[in-house]
Order: C-alpha cells, then sequence, then structure tokens
C-alpha cells in the first residue's frame, strides 16, 4: 500500500502524560485557554482496546498517519484535554478508503461526533469536522474515539487520522467575563 515503514505501540504500550496531551495553543495569549487544542495522536492518556501503531508515507499531510493495527470493531483510544465551558469545533486529519470503519469521538462519555470514513477509493488527509459541541463544565476531559461498525461496502475496521483539533466558538455565560 506504499508505507515505508511503521512502529506497533499496544494496549500495554506508552501512555502519554496526564493533562492535556500534545500541543495547545492559540491566539489571545492565552496557551490552552485561548481555545484551541491540536492534538498529536500518538500522544493518549489510554488505549481501551486494540493496538495502535504509526505509519510513515509522503502521501499524509504530515508524512505519518496513526492507525488501530488491531483492525477489530471496538478498538478506541482515549487523550486528556483540559477544556473551558463554552461552545466548540472538532476536526480531526483522517484517511478514508474501503477499508475504513465508522469512528465516534465522546467528551466524557457523551458523543459528540460520528463519521463513516468509507469511501470507494483511498484520499488522504481529509478533514472531518462538527460544530456546534456544547461543553458545559470547564476542566479535564476525557476525548476518546471509538470504533463502532463499517459501512455495508467497507471491507475492515481500520481508523486512519494524522491530527485531532478542537476549539472554542462561543464562551459559557460562566466565561463571558474572561472575553
Amino acid at each position: 500500500s506504499g508505507w515505508s515503514g511503521y512502529s506497533g505501540i499496544g494496549t500495554s504500550g506508552y501512555s502519554g502524560a496526564s493533562g492535556t496531551s500534545g500541543y495547545s495553543g492559540g491566539g489571545g495569549g492565552g496557551g490552552g485557554d485561548a481555545g484551541h487544542i491540536t492534538i498529536v495522536p500518538y500522544a493518549y492518556d489510554s488505549i481501551g482496546q486494540g493496538t495502535f501503531a504509526w505509519t510513515i508515507n509522503a502521501m499524509y499531510l504530515t508524512d505519518s498517519n496513526w492507525y488501530n493495527s488491531s483492525n477489530v470493531n471496538g478498538d478506541e483510544i482515549s487523550y486528556k484535554v483540559s477544556l473551558i465551558a463554552g461552545t466548540y469545533t472538532f476536526q480531526y486529519i483522517a484517511t478514508t478508503g474501503p477499508a475504513m470503519a465508522i469512528t465516534k469521538w465522546y467528551v466524557d462519555g457523551v458523543e459528540i461526533a460520528s463519521f463513516d470514513n468509507y469511501a470507494s477509493s483511498y484520499s488522504w488527509s481529509v478533514i472531518k469536522k462538527q460544530t456546534g459541541i456544547v461543553i458545559a463544565t470547564s476542566g479535564l476531559k476525557t476525548l476518546k474515539s471509538k470504533i463502532v461498525g463499517r459501512n455495508a461496502s467497507a471491507t475492515n475496521w481500520y481508523m486512519y487520522f494524522q491530527t485531532i483539533s478542537i476549539w472554542r466558538t462561543a464562551r459559557s455565560e460562566e466565561h463571558t467575563s474572561e472575553l
């Protein structure tokens, strides 16, 4: 498939540091409080099921891709993010194709997005986005991705992604004085 290499990380492998995973930044001088968090996929907090690996391929926007090498329905991976109450947009850069599954994303167990990543041919660096996500309370949250099935035409249970981003589009009433 054109992959030049990969390394595998299983359930008992590396566990990222607690707190915000990956790079946190944004405009306005507030770091993570500025409302934009970008997560590199290998900076995870835990793997609930499956084995995940890193591929290297120049066709990807970031020249690499994180995926569930176990290829099983129910594979899941979680990240820790610190969010202020408000409304958010969630985005991840994914691969779509005939072997890709349906993924659902959750914050503290509440579904925030669902994506069918099946396509009849492969496309790399596809932006998947969900808007209007309400986070009711501020604090450290668990962001989880889980494979929850596949399109009737899909051939496997894979989930490939390169980056995860979540950014605040509006503050809640409790934080409007911080504007």
